[in-house]
């Protein structure tokens, strides 16, 4: 038992890492939005609270959906395939996952303040559809990135992706600038 127990500790540290990671994304686009949002509404002297706690609470539950869809293998079909394809398949399925999430997270908030169930329902589905498609393609856009990098560091290896972003390349920079003539 305790040989297993490196190879548990080492892969809970990981998946620590990752959920760290995606918080902080999330969180710092949430936050971008939120303060895009208010600046709109300024000009046209609405008032806007900022709601950056929510936005942590928000980036914890879509780091921790996405966590549990990788948990479950989701996207995972077309890996084979040219980068772009598993990207967007991805991207695709996330995002339709984490709106799933959103309408049972919705739900479970207006059972809990005591709503009925058809009421809570009617005010998830009473935005337009151009406000729920907005809110889609804000998600897809934002989680394409993101997944384009992590397809392209299971191709080259996470180790090497994260060393060619985070740690410096002073022979490589030599080199190519030899290369390049500049």
């Amino acid at each position: 038992m305790s040989g297993n127990q490196p190879g548990i500790k080492a892969r809970a540290l990981t998946e620590a890492k990752t959920l760290f990671f995606l918080f902080i994304y999330l969180f710092l686009l949430l936050s971008a939005f939120t303060t895009y949002r208010r600046l709109i509404l300024a000009q046209y002297d609405v008032g806007y609270v900022f709601h950056y706690g929510a936005n942590m609470i928000e980036a914890i539950l879509l780091a921790k959906v996405i966590s549990v869809g990788r948990f479950l293998r989701l996207g995972e079909r077309f890996r084979s395939r040219a980068l772009i394809i598993p990207t967007i398949y991805k991207t695709v399925c996330f995002s339709l996952f984490a709106v799933v999430f959103f309408i049972v997270e919705e739900t479970v908030i207006g059972w809990l303040r005591g709503k009925p169930m058809n009421l809570v329902l009617a005010e998830i589905f009473s935005q337009t559809v151009w406000g729920i498609l907005a809110k889609v393609l804000v998600l897809f856009m934002a989680l394409a990135p993101l997944f384009a990098i992590w397809e392209t560091g299971h191709m080259v290896g996470e180790h090497k992706l994260f060393e060619w972003f985070f740690k410096p390349h002073a022979a490589d920079t030599d080199q190519r600038r030899r290369q390049f003539g500049t």
